[in-house]
């Protein structure tokens, strides 16, 4: 980070936060890690993130494979 704010001659230093990515699948407990993220970032003061990513192997599945 040092040497991109010296190359861009950037000399303000910036607030850095932390964050907490979720990343969730078709899957039953997909709704539980939401959760249980919620409550960790909440606790760690950070912000957070979910994310769900669908491939193409994800489209084929049958609803009833998803769960």
């Amino acid at each position: 980070m040092r040497d991109y704010r010296e190359d861009q001659g950037i000399h303000e230093i910036w607030h850095a936060a932390d964050r907490l990515l979720v990343c969730i699948g078709p899957g039953p407990i997909a709704e539980r890690l939401i959760r249980v993220g919620r409550r960790m970032a909440n606790s760690l003061h950070a912000d957070w993130i979910v994310a769900y990513v669908e491939t193409t192997r994800l489209q084929r599945l049958s609803p009833a494979s998803a769960t």
